[in-house]
């Protein structure tokens, strides 16, 4: 007999597509400055003039949170909000704070203290004051405040943290020397081995964004899997990096910048698509998200004063690919002498987004009992089976 054979092509696309557009898509989401936006494109900010924190859900309106100068950091899927309130309105020269939707948790306790970015579990980084001078640290609702410590020198911060729990920031060695350091329960403070920087942002696949002297130079680098990989000048203080890998800081207080693998490093007021733009230049990038949405801030050329941009670019890949041109050679094992035939599988495949899109046989399945090495992968085009009745 004739023994049907169906083969299943399991599609594998490359993570780089659309890391980064060609060119942005400028929104004014009104006066004050933007500092955090989560995946959903929810964004957290606070006017200036009336000193009122907001958020502004993705295509919605602004909805204040109540809370006056809340000096705001980032926003959570949760859509929670952590920053920190200044001396002008408070006792403490400074003191984090966790809103929770409908309420306001202090943090720490008397003494100073500043959030610098939240994560999805409600885990909040920062620098606070202790009895050893000023640390980094990283609070949650079930383990409170930990003192992440120094690297033998008078002080610390953490200014990120990924959906882990790995946190990196900066911290002074034994000679009192800054140093890049990484995180976790597991490990405690490693010093990454750069010769002075700092730590500002990790992602989820573990690429750490950082500025200082490394093995690969000095600037701008991602440091990943023990290896520091120097991004092309202008140096730039980096601010945060997504899990894309796309890098967002700025040169000096009114240079904002965004690097991307596939374009280098670019300064953002140079891709900003002038049809979208209302007349802002952007002073600041603040948070970036994996859909690539940017949040932060600019000047209105007509009046001065601030105003919230986003930055988005290209709409997201909902579009699967598509395989054409199947064919099996030979398409029929016959006659059957119970031995094994090499099977060419060939076929095209496109997308509308990636160039060069990939596939891969997955599995091999057969109208009849398959014994093992009936039926054997090799590579993406090619298989062996067994022609047997």
């Amino acid at each position: 007999m004739r023994l049907p054979i169906t083969v299943v092509l399991t599609l594998s696309l490359a993570s780089v597509v659309c890391a980064a557009p060609d060119l942005y898509t400028m929104t004014d989401l009104g006066p004050g400055l933007g500092y955090g936006i989560n995946s959903r494109g929810d964004v957290v900010g606070l006017n200036q003039a009336t000193h009122d924190t907001f958020v502004i859900p993705y295509g919605g309106t602004a909805t204040s949170l109540g809370q006056i100068s809340f000096d705001t950091a980032d926003i959570n899927d949760a859509g929670h909000v952590v920053g920190s309130y200044p001396d002008t309105y408070w006792e403490d020269a400074s003191s984090a704070w966790l809103w929770l939707g409908e309420s306001l948790l202090r943090l720490t306790d008397a003494g100073y203290s500043r959030a610098w970015e939240m994560n999805n579990h409600d885990q909040v980084v920062g620098r606070f004051s202790t009895s050893a001078g000023l640390h980094a640290f990283v609070w949650s609702a079930l383990g409170g405040m930990v003192d992440l410590g120094t690297l033998g020198g008078s002080g610390s911060v953490a200014y990120g943290l990924n959906d882990a729990g790995e946190v990196v920031g900066m911290a002074m060695d034994a000679e009192d020397v800054p140093r890049m350091f990484r995180w976790s329960p597991n490990t405690g403070m490693v010093d990454l081995g750069a010769t002075t920087g700092i730590a500002y942002d990790l992602n989820e696949v573990g690429q750490i964004v950082a500025f200082g002297s490394t093995p690969a130079g000095y600037g701008t680098v991602i440091y990943q899997n023990g290896v520091f990989q120097r991004l092309p000048l202008p140096n730039f203080t980096p601010r945060r990096i997504n899990n894309a890998g796309v890098v967002i800081g700025t040169i000096g207080l009114t240079t904002p910048m965004v690097w991307d693998a596939v374009h280098g490093t670019r300064r953002m007021n140079n891709i900003i698509d002038p049809a979208t733009n209302p007349g802002i230049v952007v002073r600041e990038l603040c948070d970036i998200n994996d859909r690539g949405d940017i949040v932060g801030y600019g000047i209105k050329t007509s009046d001065g004063t601030r105003h919230i941009v986003l930055l988005t670019g290209d709409t997201p890949d909902t579009t699967p690919p598509v395989i054409s041109d199947l064919v099996a050679d030979p398409g029929t094992l016959w006659p059957p002498r119970d031995d094994l035939r090499q099977v060419t599988v060939s076929y095209n495949v496109t997308d509308d987004r990636d160039p060069a899109p990939t596939a891969s046989i997955a599995s091999i399945t057969c109208n009849q009992t398959l014994d093992e090495g009936d039926a054997t992968i090799l590579d993406a085009h090619q298989v062996t089976l067994r022609a047997t009745r």
